[in-house]
């Protein structure tokens, strides 16, 4: 990640339009109910943007994010690897476990949609820096 001022605003103003998104998504499931509108894939997407887009957590971390059956979640994983979104690794100490983190290809078109997104929310006049999460 670039460390210049211009890139470590950006990344704050796209973290609040990702945390937005997050809070949409939680209440249209809690609205309608997840086998409505689940969305395992975005929302593994999500959970991985909304951290640190170069962090790598554990396959169990992102089951748990997708808020789906382990097995569900697996097959989603896959298919985002397959895709070139997700990549996958091992832990250096333990080959055991696998480590999934972003691609630069998914890196690339979450900025472009979350910069979409930040340009929508300033020409409606929505302010970044309000908390997202607190009830309107």
């Amino acid at each position: 990640m670039d460390d210049s001022p211009a890139a470590v605003r950006a990344w704050f103003n796209r973290r609040a339009v990702v945390q937005m998104t997050m809070a949409a998504n939680r209440a249209v499931n809690e609205a309608f109910g997840r086998e409505v509108f689940s969305a395992p894939a975005w929302e593994m997407l999500l959970d991985l943007y909304s951290r640190n887009p170069n962090e790598v957590i554990s396959v169990t971390s992102l089951c748990i994010a997708a808020n789906v059956p382990t097995r569900t979640a697996q097959h989603v994983i896959e298919r985002l690897v397959e895709l070139g979104l997700l990549v996958r690794s091992s832990h250096p100490s333990d080959k055991r476990l696998a480590l999934i983190s972003l691609s630069a290809l998914s890196i690339t078109l979450l900025d472009k949609v979350f910069d979409h997104l930040m340009d929508l929310t300033l020409i409606n006049g929505i302010a970044p820096e309000r908390n997202l999460g607190d009830p309107i």
